[in-house]
């Protein structure tokens, strides 16, 4: 993984996949997500009561939320991805962008995406997809398609901001 700086489309898709990540998140919290509904349920197994839960270790074989260090170790392998009212499609974590420390007004954040190559039969305006890997706690993401590197395929782009 290099760290590279991000070109002027890169960056631009980066800002329009995170405020469709915001727009969504407020749809869905509005009750306006009609075709994805957030998952507010619990771990199988929850985890103890902590002021950061992020910072909470799991033993390996529990399955853990995003963090750029939890996926760390499932770079180049497959995840289920589930599209509202579609068959699941499988993709492979190909890019785990460099974590960046954003400072905000009230907080700061922890900024980086995922990259994922899949069939091409996905939506040319991305989609909320949830997704799952054995090692993962499913979750709701907004997949942006960002390029095709080869006939079939498509570079799908999942942004995060969390809190730190």
């Amino acid at each position: 993984m290099k760290n590279t700086p991000l070109s002027p489309k890169r960056r631009q898709v980066l800002i329009w996949g995170g405020l469709s990540v915001f727009a969504g998140s407020i749809a869905a919290y509005l009750g306006r997500g009609d075709r994805v509904k957030p998952s507010l349920s619990a771990p199988e197994s929850p985890a103890p009561s902590m002021p950061d839960e992020r910072a909470v270790t799991f033993a390996p074989s529990s399955p853990v939320e995003i963090t750029h260090e939890g996926i760390e170790a499932l770079l180049n392998s497959e995840f289920t991805l589930d599209r509202a009212d579609e068959p699941a499609i499988t993709g492979t974590l190909i890019e785990i962008t460099p974590k960046r420390r954003l400072h905000g007004p009230s907080a700061e954040y922890d900024a980086f995406s995922l990259v994922f190559t899949a069939k091409s039969d996905f939506p040319k305006d991305g989609a909320i997809c949830r997704i799952s890997h054995p090692q993962l706690i499913p979750s709701e993401v907004f997949l942006t398609p960002v390029g095709r590197p080869v006939e079939g395929k498509v570079l799908l782009e999942a942004a995060f901001s969390l809190r730190v």
